[in-house]
């Protein structure tokens, strides 16, 4: 398990907690980004039509769904979000044991699109999928219609 610091503390706080759920032993790992994260998420372990929603105070809801630019994505690797004053950026990390240490790779930059709440992953829906939603919208716009 991966816990966070608080997003507000001072950087000398940037920190990971990493917690054995068997046991309850932790540990205490500076953490692989700038500053501390906001959002940790796990990139999911089956399915693969996968996108990433990341939600902006202000800025609406982005998806991120084209995941074949990033190298060595693995499924339980993290993704941790970095709110910043006027944006955030989205992180991919994982851990090299040749190096024993993370590996960082930033995938997103929201800079000046609105603070960085959030993020989740979910599966994409398919367009034939879309279309019966759509469908079924439409033909109860028109029974209400027709009951007025």
């Amino acid at each position: 398990m991966v816990v966070g610091e608080n997003p507000y503390a001072p950087a000398s706080f940037s920190m990971l907690f990493l917690i054995d759920p068997a046991t309850g032993s932790y540990t205490i790992n500076t953490s692989p980004i700038p500053r501390t994260p906001e959002s940790l998420r796990l990139f999911p372990y089956t399915g693969s039509n996968w996108a990433l929603y990341v939600s902006l105070h202000g800025g609406g809801i982005y998806q991120l769904k084209n995941f074949s630019g990033i190298p060595n994505l693995q499924p339980g690797d993290l993704f941790i979000a970095q709110e910043e004053p006027s944006g955030g950026k989205v992180y991919h990390v994982y851990w090299d044991s040749n190096t024993n240490s993370f590996v960082t790779q930033l995938i997103a930059d929201f800079s000046g699109l609105g603070y960085l709440e959030d993020m989740v992953f979910a599966p994409v829906p398919e367009p034939s999928s879309l279309l019966i939603l759509f469908g079924l919208a439409g033909m109860g716009r028109l029974v209400h219609r027709r009951r007025r």
